[in-house]
């Protein structure tokens, strides 16, 4: 190996295993920003659980219709939950552009995933413009379902900013690993209102379309998604009208 390389390698090494992130988290604003991220995280896993519960049941239904656990619309609702906690945990180490990233994934996964149920299209495109034009004309994008819908949306255009650094403001310009964590509290507050309004809106579409994912999530945590879901949300889960 090149002598410089090796060098360099061995300071790699030294770098991983000093690394920490104690003392950069240790700011109240930024803690109080991840409590909040934490908290939505939670949320979304509570929701997984239920819907990993049902699947492996044979029970579970979205969109009107049977979901298998091995089916690709399960893979991919499922991948919405990976990138929610992917996204957080870039977050944690100050890699907001991947973050940001990871969040645009969720939104095409959960929309993807619903729409792919009824219209192969949907599934199969590979123009994000199509899946949005193709999903708006789904049941599971109507009525309430359409608030959240929109807000997904709009939230894929600006995030899509972060993934084609649109504007200085959306480049990271950090050219070594050294410079990791480093934290940026005007960016962790800007990634938590997208991670909020992403998390929210996707767990309010999947208890839109089975209230089961919300009713069979145990009592204490079924208090954290009273705080997380919209009131309207939670009235038609529990059965009523909104």
């Amino acid at each position: 190996m090149i002598r410089f390389v090796k060098q360099d390698y061995e300071r790699l090494q030294a770098y991983l295993e000093n690394y920490s992130l104690a003392a950069d988290l240790g700011a109240k604003a930024r803690e109080d920003l991840l409590k909040r991220v934490h908290r939505h995280s939670l949320a979304a896993l509570q929701i997984l659980a239920a819907m990993q519960r049902l699947a492996a049941a044979d029970a579970l239904h979205l969109s009107g219709q049977h979901v298998a656990a091995n089916s690709l619309c399960f893979f991919r609702v499922a991948e919405c939950f990976s990138d929610l906690i992917s996204a957080f945990f870039a977050s944690v180490h100050g890699l907001y552009k991947p973050a940001h990233m990871s969040l645009r994934s969720a939104i095409e996964n959960i929309v993807r995933g619903l729409a792919g149920l009824s219209s192969e299209e949907a599934g199969a495109t590979t123009s994000v413009y199509r899946l949005f034009e193709l999903a708006a004309l789904e049941d599971s994008f109507k009525g309430l379902g359409s608030i959240h819908f929109v807000k997904l949306h709009e939230q894929y255009g600006e995030l899509c900013l972060f993934t084609h650094s649109a504007t200085p403001a959306h480049m990271v310009r950090t050219f070594a690993l050294a410079n990791f964590p480093k934290h940026d509290t005007h960016q962790l507050r800007g990634f938590v209102r997208h991670f909020e309004f992403v998390a929210t809106a996707s767990l309010s579409l999947l208890v839109l379309e089975n209230r089961d994912l919300y009713l069979q999530v145990p009592p204490l945590a079924r208090e954290l998604l009273d705080e997380v879901l919209p009131t309207p949300v939670k009235i038609r889960a529990l059965g009523g009208k909104a």
